[in-house]
């Protein structure tokens, strides 16, 4: 083990973030990313936290079982500081990166946007990649791996923005086609992108979750007292809300496939009592400045979700 590697285990068992210890370190996230997956080829295993600030916290993990519960558990939670009753959150999809109608301007305008908003969170619901050619567009890319490599470039890297993402099917087709996962590409070098799997993925927020949904393998989300759903696929803009009170929103795309006026959702997620009960979003488009488009509001969805706001709460460990 070399003496950086010593020193990033020492900090972690000393339960220093991950922002912490590259600014210690002066040591860019990539470089922090590439020496913790050197760590797991010398066979220390890693637990991640991911916090609504942005922040990652890992854990070393020292027994069997605790290795085991990492593996089987789907670490999909966002945990929030205490009593924060607001998650301001980017949603994005269908960037199609490698394709000649992608967009990477768009993509740095987003990241940037939440940088000056003060959003740690964004949400990606699928299409990340291109894929393999298609009827449907042209590659500037070609070659899976190579548009693995470039998207890795493309999509920036803030120390505290966070993006939870589903694959979708063009991302799955890459898998199928190569055997080639986005998955273990960015649980390997980009902690900041959390990817557990291909068309649909449940996110959890205090005592709630919503779901990340890509028509792939599944023709419908699976709808399991959600408060939100954001549907990816469509490439259009459209809101509803559903008679047992979820909130579905099909989420625009951020490049020119389909759509000549590529955009992003703002939305604020306000708690009551740890769960979703009034959801703001604001439809962004990125011209000469940033252009609201239209705002949609939902409230008092616990109601109408039929949650007992009284019920017992989850231990977030």
């Amino acid at each position: 083990m070399t003496n950086k590697e010593a020193r990033i285990l020492c900090l972690i068992e000393n339960q220093k973030s991950c922002k912490d210890i590259c600014h210690s370190l002066n040591m860019k996230r990539i470089e922090f990313y590439e020496h913790i997956m050197l760590l797991q080829n010398k066979g220390i295993n890693f637990k991640r936290k991911y916090f609504a600030n942005g922040n990652i916290i890992y854990q070393v993990l020292h027994t069997p079982q605790e290795i085991q519960e990492n593996i089987l558990t789907n670490n999909n939670k966002i945990i929030l500081e205490e009593n924060q009753k607001q998650l301001k959150t980017l949603i994005l999809s269908d960037l199609h990166i490698g394709s000649t109608l992608e967009r990477p301007d768009l993509i740095s305008r987003a990241f940037r946007y939440c940088k000056v908003n003060n959003i740690h969170i964004i949400f990606c619901c699928g299409d990340i990649i291109d894929g393999p050619p298609s009827k449907y567009t042209d590659q500037k890319i070609k070659g899976i791996d190579k548009q693995m490599e470039y998207m890795i470039e493309t999509i920036p890297i803030y120390e505290d923005i966070l993006v939870f993402a589903v694959g979708g099917n063009h991302d799955l087709h890459a898998l199928k086609k190569s055997g080639q996962s986005l998955t273990t590409l960015f649980n390997n070098y980009r902690h900041d992108i959390i990817m557990n799997d291909y068309g649909n993925t449940n996110i959890e927020i205090a005592n709630d979750s919503i779901q990340l949904f890509h028509k792939t393998r599944n023709p419908r989300p699976t709808e399991n007292k959600e408060a939100l759903i954001l549907h990816g696929h469509y490439h259009k803009y459209k809101t509803k809300q559903s008679e047992n009170g979820i909130v579905n929103v099909i989420v625009p795309t951020l490049s020119n496939i389909l759509e000549e006026l590529p955009s992003v959702i703002e939305a604020t997620l306000s708690l009551k009592n740890d769960y979703i009960n009034d959801i703001t979003l604001k439809q962004i488009c990125f011209g000469q400045s940033d252009y609201i488009l239209g705002e949609t509001q939902f409230n008092n969805i616990i109601e109408k979700r039929n949650i007992n706001i009284d019920a017992p709460k989850k231990l977030i460990k």
